[in-house]
């Protein structure tokens, strides 16, 4: 709706100030009279109270079609912001009569969906409730000067349209405009009648990802106040491969895998990637390789063509460089070490019939149904007989179908693409772990 932007920068601060001036509204927006009042946040908006009726302009028009649907017309809305809440007021009329309503429209910053208990069988299913940061509203105070059965009808549109669309508003506004200046996209918001007031930028390889949280959103006369803060978190540089190896895989070929830190993309021309593998039981170089970064963040090798060697070092180094100036940007190494042969059936793996019990939430009114349970058969991930985590061993009547296999069913050096089907705590140390050890 801006006529004009004007902005300055005070003391590190961009402040900026929209002017709107059309037939119905003349709002002057002059940053020279703007203080910084982000206080402790990144981003802080104020919006004057002369201009809340601009601020839910969109719901205006939505709340007109709507009223028109229920073969009634908006005669007349207003809003104002009071301490804690937004004031609304205005006039319906229909061919029975008109209706002159009030209510108050109040903001929460926490929204919480009640669980639920079903009784059933195999076994009882209970849903717990939840509590999240999310912007909602509710109407309170609500006057009419008439009772008429059709105002429940169109109080039902305020309701549905100014809480849950103007929550939607709100977060989407400030929040994807903050998105908006980071390589990634937004996670997808929860469902239900709150939006959430937490939200974090799903980056690319090599992008920095980030949370971004309206932590403030008051109402007060002076107008309605907004605080975001944004936090950023690189994706650090890493290399990722086996670091213990069973000399049952000697012969096969093993891959390495560069991860770029934030700011650093394979593309970039000048970006060069230099690989390194050392023979450490020789001090011979198996492979030394430098060039443009493009294809080259991998590295693949073969520890038996090293004959009797047990110990490698794999080195990776990224830097970028400008004509005589060079820029380091990565650099990581892995120390390898063969192993003893694995044993017979050292990985194992199982079907299990479970019975999940049928759960579906309805978002529009937070509110669980139950459809009964479901058989469900599946596969376990791959887990190790030499070095167990807590899993293979326990007692599971619904096991069956176990499969043991000597060696991995597919290549070694596909290892990475295949980390979903392996257990993270037999082979990697945990979720969290970069290297597996076989």
């Amino acid at each position: 709706m801006a006529t004009q932007i004007d902005g300055v920068v005070r003391n590190g601060t961009l402040l900026i100030g929209f002017t709107i001036d059309n037939d119905t509204t003349s709002i002057v927006g002059d940053p020279a009279s703007l203080q910084d009042f982000a206080d402790s946040h990144d981003i802080a908006g104020v919006v004057n109270p002369d201009a809340t009726l601009l601020f839910l302009d969109e719901l205006t028009t939505r709340i007109t079609e709507e009223v028109e649907d229920e073969g009634a017309t908006l005669d007349r809305l207003e809003a104002r912001p009071e301490a804690g809440y937004f004031h609304v007021s205005g006039a319906v009329s229909k061919s029975s009569g008109t209706v002159n309503f009030s209510f108050h429209l109040v903001p929460q910053m926490f929204h919480t969906r009640p669980g639920a208990y079903f009784p059933a069988h195999p076994r009882n299913v209970r849903v717990k409730p939840q509590t999240w940061a999310a912007l909602e509203f509710r109407i309170e105070a609500v006057s009419t000067d008439v009772d008429r059965s059709w105002w429940v009808v169109v109080l039902e549109v305020f309701t549905g349209i100014l809480t849950v669309g103007l929550a939607v508003m709100v977060i989407e506004s400030f929040v994807a405009a903050a998105a908006d200046s980071f390589s990634g996209k937004l996670n997808a918001a929860k469902p239900g009648s709150a939006s959430n007031r937490v939200r974090r930028t799903v980056p690319p390889a090599g992008g920095i990802s980030v949370r971004i949280a309206v932590d403030r959103f008051d109402i007060s006369r002076d107008g309605i106040f907004v605080g975001i803060s944004i936090a950023s978190k690189p994706s650090p540089d890493a290399v990722t491969g086996p670091i213990l190896l069973p000399s049952t895989y000697a012969d096969d070929r093993l891959r390495y895998h560069l991860r770029m830190p934030s700011g650093a993309f394979a593309h970039d021309p000048a970006l060069r990637v230099a690989w390194r593998v050392e023979d450490r039981t020789s001090a011979q170089i198996v492979v030394n390789s430098d060039g443009r970064a493009a294809g080259r963040l991998s590295v693949e090798f073969t520890p038996s063509q090293s004959a009797g060697a047990t110990d490698f070092t794999i080195s990776v180094r990224a830097y970028r460089q400008l004509d005589t100036q060079i820029t380091e940007v990565a650099g990581e190494s892995v120390n390898l070490h063969i192993r003893g042969p694995l044993p017979p059936q050292t990985y194992v793996r199982w079907r299990s019939q479970v019975a999940n019990p049928q759960v579906r939430l309805d978002p529009a009114t937070d509110t669980w149904d139950y459809t009964g349970h479901a058989q469900v058969r599946r596969w376990s991930e791959w887990h190790r007989t030499d070095q167990p985590c807590l899993v293979v061993n326990a007692e599971n009547r619904f096991r069956h179908e176990v499969e043991t296999a000597d060696v991995f069913p597919f290549p070694i050096r596909l290892l990475e693409s295949h980390r979903k089907g392996l257990c993270p705590y037999c082979f990697f140390g945990g979720p969290a772990g970069l290297h597996a050890s076989l």
